[in-house]
């Protein structure tokens, strides 16, 4: 399991925004997820 502070990944490759993560905006989250190819 990889943490980066704003998300976890998890073995299966699953992308789980951590508490941190959800105080983002949700666009930030989703062109962060776009650049990650989720």
């Amino acid at each position: 399991m990889i943490s980066e502070g704003l998300i976890t990944v998890s073995d299966n490759h699953r992308v789980v925004p951590t508490r941190r993560g959800r105080l983002l905006n949700d666009s930030v989250i989703e062109q962060f997820f776009d650049f990650v190819g989720v």
